[in-house]
Formats: C-alpha cells, structure tokens, sequence
C-alpha cells in the first residue's frame, strides 16, 4: 500500500527506518562509505546506542506508523557493526517497537525487521537463537569468493597481524549455522562490485550459500572520489559490463535448485516496465530511508557520507523533538500528520539548505541540463544522489556512472522487449490450445 496524497501516491513517505544501534565495526573494509569516506562524524557519536535512546526511538517509530496509518514499516538494525552493540540492547529495540505498533494500531500495522551484518558474529549460536526469538531477518555483506572477499573485508589490523585477518571462511561458516538452524531467517546476500574480479566466480560463490537475495551494489563514489576502475570520460564502462556479463550468466543458471533473485536487476525491470521502483539507485522521484544514529538524531540517507563531513546530518533529535512542536516550512506536502520522523524526512528531501541545490519539484528530484537532455531522465533519474557531486557544483551534474548506467538500462531494455515477445507468444499458443480444446470437447460431445 502507498499513502495518496491528493489523490496521487507519496513515494516520499519513510517505511523504512535504519537505527545505528552500534558505531564501531570488528572489520576494517577499505571501501566502507561509513568510516573510510568523507564524513567523519561517527567520531561524534556515542559507540553505542543507550536503552533509553533506544525506548525513545521505538516510541517515535510506532508514532510515525500511527499518524501515517501504515500498514507495514521495516525497521534495519544497523551499524557499523549492529550485533556488536549486544543483544540486550536489540531485544529492547526491537521488542518495544513491535509492542508499541501493536498496541497502538491494535494489530492493523506490521512491523518487519531486518538487520544488515558483516557475519563474523554468526557463529555464535547463542546469538541466532536470540535473533530468531525476536523474529529478525539477517542479511550478510560478503563480496564474492574467497579471494575476492578476502582481499577487502578483513579483521581491524593488530600488532601481530598489521593486515588483518581473512574473514570469509569464518563469516562462510556463520552463514551455514544459521540456515541450518533458522532458514527462514536467513534475507539475503549484499556484495559491493568489485570490477576487477570475475563475475561468473563471484556469482557462483554467492548462489552456492543459497540465498534468497543477492544485492549486487555499486561502490559509493563521485565526482571528485572516483570508484574504483571507473572512467570519467565514460569512454569504457567497467561496472555495466561487469554487470552485464554477470546477468547474462545468471540468466543461463539451471532452473534447479531455484536461483536467487538478483535485486538490482529486477529493479531494473520494475522501473522499465512501471516507471518506478522501490529503490532510490534510480528513477524518480527520489526515495529513501530516514537513518537515526546511536544519539538519537534524524539523518538522511548515509550514502551522503561520501561527500562531505556533516553532509547527511539533519540536526533533528529523535529523543528531544515533540510532536505538537514539529512543524514545517509553509506549502511542504505531509505537515497536516505532524509527525516529527516524516516531517524531518520530508523536510531533508525539499529544504535543507546544506545540500546546496533545491532537491524536489513537484514531480520529483530537479535534474541538471545535461540530465534533462537525455533519453534515459525518466528511468535514470539522474543516477543515485551521492555520485553526483562534484566540488563547485554541488549535486548539479549526472551521475559519475552516467556512461555504465545509459549501458546498462539500454541492455535491460533490450533484455525487456524480448520478454514482452515472448510472453505474448506463449500467452497467443495458450489462446490457441485452449480455443483447440474447446473445439475437440464440442466435437466429442456432438459424437455422443
């Protein structure tokens, strides 16, 4: 279900709420966007959420579900780390914000919760036994095969080991545990591109985990950050190709067992087939989550952590900020549920002025001229918010990928229309047998 607002659907309003239950990680992955890009404001921070920020956090939540009459919001256990931050401290999260939903819509809202680790923790069984009491669906970040995964997702150096340890045997392992233990707790699989590994190798490790889900995600980067491998002139295109190779290997999979779905690639579709997807990588209008840190404050995406320090800060407190004081800029959609969480949102997307640039229209985010000018606008989107920066400009420029994401939505495209072939033959032979049919049973029953 999507809110309507005068008669149109609110893509804007936050059903999804990420809370940064622990600000510290047991690995040191050189391309983490939290701790290793521009914004360092995780120094700021308490390293973990307390008990009472948590309890104020789960009644803001179930607020926010009751003012917006929300038949489903999801909440992601996050961090750094999140299972660093204890169990006692989710069971309390988790817990007082499902008890609140329910008693305050007396059942009508469902509470879906989902936590986002690194799977070195998984081991533990005493640890999956508590997530699955508590109904959490894990997803595990893990980059591929061994080599790959080793070479990037390590363990904090020490003296003894200056380069950490490799972690993808162990993490490996607490994936097994837990789909042997709980399988339906088990959500997915999330693995940052890595255009220098194979794909079909990469791919084959993480289908071998069987996994619902696989996220393949595009390192965060910009203009004056550059990804990985990336080609400014967008003479080459790494990561569309990268991705190319690995649908089309993916498409060729047996049918049995059931491969995973690829994420990216059925957003990819959706947005070709309905002109919007759930995700805010592409398309408009934009999307998002609203993130909440271990303090309590309201935050905008933390992908913007890759611009500049402070970038994704809202300056709102969760834990300080009463409803009937909450209130915004005259002619913003959404002030009537006065609701602080969406109103710090939605005040984030169209206001605020550190972004530099006005972010919204009245159909959704503004795109600059060289966007405005291209075929792919309207399922581009201008690409993810973040990639676009560049110093001097602000956001005001197409995505850093501009030349892989015009490849690879060319090559979903194409992919598309030969699917809408061959559902209309099948449906046509369908239509046919069935016309055939009805003829031989007339014909037998005229026999008789």
């Amino acid at each position: 279900m999507v809110l309507q607002v005068m008669g149109q659907p609110d893509y804007g309003t936050i059903q999804e709420i990420i809370v940064k239950v622990y600000m510290k990680c047991n690995l040191g992955c050189t391309y983490c966007y939290v701790f290793e890009k521009a914004d360092q404001s995780h120094l700021r921070l308490p390293r973990v959420m307390t008990i009472a920020t948590a309890r104020q956090v789960a009644e803001c939540v179930s607020e926010h579900v009751l003012r917006l009459a929300l038949p489903r919001v999801r909440l992601v256990v996050h961090g750094g780390e999140p299972l660093m931050a204890g169990i006692p401290l989710i069971r309390v999260l988790v817990g007082e914000t499902r008890r609140l939903i329910a008693e305050k819509t007396g059942g009508r809202s469902q509470l879906y919760v989902s936590m986002q680790t690194n799977g070195v923790l998984l081991t533990n069984r005493r640890i999956l036994d508590a997530l699955h009491e508590l109904g959490i669906h894990v997803g595990v970040s893990i980059d591929g095969d061994k080599d790959t995964h080793d070479q990037k997702r390590r363990t904090l150096p020490t003296l003894s080991h200056p380069e950490g340890l490799p972690t993808f045997e162990r993490v490996h392992s607490g994936i097994e545990l837990m789909r042997n233990l709980y399988p339906g707790m088990f959500s997915g699989l999330l693995c940052y591109v890595d255009v220098a590994s194979d794909p079909a190798a990469v791919h084959d490790a993480l289908v071998a985990l069987r996994p619902g889900v696989i996220d393949y995600l595009w390192p965060l980067g910009h203009w004056n950050d550059l990804p990985p491998g990336l080609d400014p002139s967008g003479a080459t295109t790494p990561y569309a190709d990268w991705l190319i190779k690995l649908w089309k290997y993916h498409l060729a999979l047996p049918d049995e067992p059931e491969p995973p779905r690829i994420r990216y690639f059925d957003m990819l579709i959706t947005q070709l087939m309905s002109g919007w997807n759930p995700m805010e990588l592409i398309g408009l209008p934009v999307r998002g989550a609203l993130v909440i840190d271990t303090a309590g404050n309201y935050n905008l995406g933390d992908a913007l952590s890759v611009v500049a320090d402070g970038m994704m800060e809202l300056r709102w407190r969760a834990t300080r900020l009463e409803y009937k004081t909450a209130r915004l800029k005259q002619g913003t959609r959404m002030g009537v549920f006065n609701c602080s969480i969406h109103d710090a949102a939605i005040t984030g997307m169209q206001s605020n002025t550190h972004l530099g640039i006005k972010r919204m229209a009245h159909d959704g985010p503004l795109l600059c001229p060289t966007c405005m000018d291209c075929e792919w606008r309207m399922d581009c989107g201008g690409g993810h918010y973040p990639t676009r920066w560049k110093q001097g400009s602000g956001f005001w420029n197409p995505s850093v990928y501009c030349a892989d994401l015009k490849k690879l939505l060319s090559f979903a495209s194409g992919l598309y229309a030969r699917l809408r072939v061959m559902e209309a033959y099948h449906r046509e032979r369908t239509e046919t047998c069935a016309a055939f049919s009805d003829v031989l049973h007339q014909r037998a029953a005229q026999l008789q």
